[in-house]
């Protein structure tokens, strides 16, 4: 006399011969019963294993850490950071956030975490080796460096969209010339606020910007009013401009600090992209 009982374990079949013509069916989720022989009991126990462990998605494994400026040790936001693979082909890239930290998800290995920054000179990590589920943790120390830009020959038609904007003198800090200055894309225009240093506390600022395709430069000249001020004695102003007139799209948004008669060295404060709506 044969019989047989049928159980079904997520997608597993588990056939025992108690009868002729007799089949069980039961859910996975039913207890073991007790009547499977030991070499069934087994493999059912074997195959809820499997279940549960591709239920566990794999841990990854990530680099985080943040880009600061060596000398003065505030952030450097913006930065484009890259983890470069030693010995291998791995890389990945990122940028910094306002407060200068940053998150890479990598594959195991080994690896130098490098940061770039326009004003800065580029710099790198010692190697880190990051395991399954590891997470690697390094600071990267950049030095502000004068960096020569390459003359750009233009081929679109320049125009000079208006420029509305508040400028406002303040008192001269190291914290308040460490402050980002920020560029963001709105309904048809772009809003950039900053501040900067001026060779005098009675010089005033004065805004003007111009769009070629896809690229927009924002020049804020600082010239000297016409009453006479203290010799040697630098300022500052903030200030917050709006370039309208600005198509939807995205745009390479780039700010100059500039001087009048060239008492100081002009230089690029700020390139980076924003996206203007509609």
């Amino acid at each position: 006399m044969t019989s047989q009982r049928l159980w079904f374990l997520n997608s597993l079949w588990i056939r025992r011969v108690d009868g002729p013509g007799a089949t069980r069916q039961l859910p996975w989720e039913t207890d073991v019963p007790r009547d499977l022989p030991p070499h069934g009991r087994i493999v059912r126990l074997l195959a809820a294993a499997l279940v549960l462990a591709s239920a566990s998605p794999a841990a990854a494994q990530v680099i985080v850490g943040r880009v600061v400026d060596d000398a003065t040790g505030s952030a450097v936001a913006r930065a484009r950071v890259t983890a470069v693979g030693v010995g291998s082909r791995e890389s990945r890239r990122t940028l910094t956030e306002d407060d200068g930290r940053f998150t890479v998800a990598v594959r195991g290995g080994r690896y130098r975490v490098q940061a770039a920054r326009t004003g800065y000179g580029n710099a790198a990590s010692d190697v880190v080796t990051v395991g399954p589920g590891d997470t690697a943790r390094v600071t990267v120390r950049v030095n502000a460096a004068a960096r020569r830009l390459a003359e750009l020959t233009a081929t679109a038609r320049v125009r000079r969209p208006p420029v509305t904007g508040v400028y406002l003198p303040v008192t001269i800090t190291d914290s308040l010339l460490a402050l980002p200055i920020r560029a963001e894309g709105g309904r048809g225009r772009v809003l950039i606020k900053g501040q900067m240093a001026t060779p005098s506390a009675c010089d005033r600022l004065v805004g003007a910007a111009e769009r070629r395709g896809s690229e927009i430069a924002l020049l804020v000249l600082a010239r000297p009013n016409d009453y006479p001020c203290p010799p040697d004695a630098p300022g500052a102003s903030t200030y917050k401009v709006t370039v309208g007139s600005i198509p939807a799209g995205t745009y390479t948004v780039r700010v100059f600090h500039t001087y009048r008669d060239d008492v100081w060295q002009p230089r690029m404060a700020l390139d980076t992209t924003v996206t203007v709506q509609r």
